[in-house]
């Protein structure tokens, strides 16, 4: 595990959405807790963290449309892919499936 700069270890997963963060939270608690989903997510957790009950979500950015319009989607997706590549979390086992082609656009 990554030992980031709080000083303690944890594993980090970036995703982005358009939907209101606390429905993707529980639903990311809901398929956790089931472990019936095939998520990197979920994989993850049956893989290293079994045991553990404590977890933090937390809302990092928050992406506003731009008066000019725009793909508000391309720009959540790239700045995920930003925070991906900042805090390495593919070497760690989530984040694999992410989609790179968005840098290219």
């Amino acid at each position: 595990m990554e030992t980031w700069e709080r000083g303690y270890d944890v594993s980090a997963y970036f995703g982005s959405t358009i939907r209101p963060l606390k429905l993707r939270i529980q639903e990311h608690f809901r398929n956790i807790f089931k472990l019936e989903s095939t998520a990197p997510l979920v994989e993850h957790y049956k893989t290293f963290h079994y045991k553990e009950r404590f977890f933090t979500f937390s809302g990092i950015h928050r992406i506003t449309p731009s008066p000019r319009g725009g793909n508000l989607q391309l720009r959540l997706r790239q700045e995920e892919s930003r925070l991906i590549i900042r805090y390495d979390t593919v070497n760690q086992g989530l984040n694999q499936d992410h989609e790179w082609h968005y840098w290219l656009l």
